[in-house]
């Protein structure tokens, strides 16, 4: 009986822990940015302003003095590094988000405009510092890329301090969502990663077990395509959500269902993170 009101008691402290969010964010587009990106460059701020909102912010800044003599002068130049960082993140989706876009006359710019709604919580503890690069062409880190042209393998590196699972997804501007790893073949919920191991995914040739391996080459439906990545890790084993095998071959799920997952797998895993990297592709002209 101890035990049994000990679990309902934590049940219902990570249950407060979790609350709803809202708002909204205006983005006036600059000339060089793609609607589509401007509409998850949107997002991303509204998100993180209601995060700010909610939980506030962490304002640091480092400071530095460099001296240099050469013959017989002295030099000395100061310089800073500064940041600021909300203290809560976003679990999922509530509502689907609401864009509108209009053209304004006076600043002679786009104005994205989107609305949201979520469920998020506080940042209690440090995160596991992870390292994930999103690799074109490639294995090392100078082949790291925002933008990818149609045709271009794809490649990803991820690095923990710690041992842990891990689920990538990919995004497209149809809403869609797409299991990129665990690859197909794997029966297994995640794909479990070694600690201090640089791990490289989507490549046969370096990979301990190619023939479970799947290999990507990008591709858009026209220029300019936005896709957003979400790479899942924790310390802690979960699975991947439920999907299924579309006529692209991909494992493939709705937004709304890929939402409602990690809205549940987030509520119940304080430790595990969800990393959203954002790419272009753009056709071959």
């Amino acid at each position: 009986m101890a035990i049994l009101v000990l679990l309902c008691s934590l049940g219902t402290l990570i249950a407060q822990d979790v609350v709803k969010v809202s708002g909204d964010y205006a983005y006036h587009v600059p000339s060089n940015v793609s609607i589509e990106q401007a509409k998850a460059i949107a997002l991303e701020r509204a998100r993180l302003q209601c995060l700010a909102d909610a939980f506030g912010t962490i304002v640091n800044q480092s400071n530095s003095t460099v001296i240099r003599t050469k013959n017989g002068q002295t030099d000395m130049s100061q310089f800073s590094l500064g940041g600021t960082e909300v203290k809560g993140e976003w679990l999922g989706d509530l509502q689907a988000p609401v864009y509108q876009i209009r053209y304004d006359e006076q600043s002679e710019c786009n104005i994205v405009h989107v609305k949201v709604v979520g469920k998020a919580r506080a940042i209690t503890s440090a995160r596991i510092d992870v390292a994930c690069k999103i690799l074109c062409n490639g294995h090392t880190p100078r082949h790291e890329r925002e933008v990818f042209y149609e045709g271009d393998q794809l490649f990803m590196s991820f690095l923990s301090p710690v041992d842990g699972y891990l689920c990538v997804y990919l995004v497209d501007e149809e809403a869609n969502a797409f299991c990129l790893l665990p690859y197909e073949a794997d029966s297994n919920g995640s794909q479990r990663v070694q600690s201090n191991k640089n791990h490289l995914f989507f490549s046969k040739q370096l990979s301990d077990n190619p023939e479970v391996v799947d290999e990507y080459v990008m591709s858009c439906a026209k220029d300019g395509e936005s896709n957003v990545f979400y790479i899942i890790f924790s310390p802690n084993p979960f699975s991947k959500a439920v999907d299924y095998s579309s006529f692209t071959s991909l494992q493939q799920l709705s937004y709304e269902d890929l939402q409602a997952w990690l809205l549940d797998v987030q509520s119940k895993d304080a430790q595990l993170q969800v990393i959203r990297k954002t790419i272009g592709i753009n056709r071959l002209k």
